[in-house]
Order: structure tokens, then C-alpha cells, then sequence
């Protein structure tokens, strides 16, 4: 590799197999070059999306413990219900 490009990308040649050497119409297209990049992604900082998304997810988890909270506080008391026909 040469350390002195200063674009980042690197084309990496690929050999021709042992089963396509013997077959014409294989041969007749050139191998395919693959080109890889050292840089990084660019990655946006976020923005008012993310924070609703942040604050939706919190209140998704406010809403599943008061849920919880509610049923577990339900299956504990001693009330029964007198206002069912029997």
C-alpha cells in the first residue's frame, strides 16, 4: 500500500480464477476491480429527529412501568367485587 495518496481509496485487483481460465466467454470480460476506501463515513450530529426519537423512547418506558406499577398493585389488593350477580 502507498501511504503517500492522499484520497483514501485503494483499488484491489482480483485474479482470474482456475475455472474460468479454460472458458472463452468468461474470458472475453475483463475481471472486475474492487475498489475499497479508508475513510470514514460522515455521520450526521443527530438534530431534532433524534431528540423526539430519545423522548418518545422514555415515555415508551414511563408508559410500560406505570403499566406494570398498575397491574402489580391490582394483584395484591384483598377488595373483592360486590357488585357481581352470583
Amino acid at each position: 500500500m502507498d501511504s503517500t495518496k492522499n484520497g483514501g481509496d485503494m483499488a484491489i485487483n482480483v485474479p482470474e480464477s482456475k475455472s474460468t481460465k479454460g472458458n472463452k466467454a468468461v474470458a472475453a470480460v475483463a475481471p472486475a476491480a474492487i475498489v475499497a476506501t479508508t475513510k470514514a463515513a460522515r455521520y450526521s450530529q443527530g438534530g431534532w429527529k433524534r431528540g423526539v426519537a430519545i423522548f418518545d423512547f422514555i415515555v415508551r418506558l414511563g408508559a410500560i412501568g406505570a403499566a406494570l406499577a398498575a397491574a402489580a398493585i391490582m394483584g395484591t389488593t384483598d377488595h373483592s367485587i360486590l357488585s357481581v350477580p352470583g
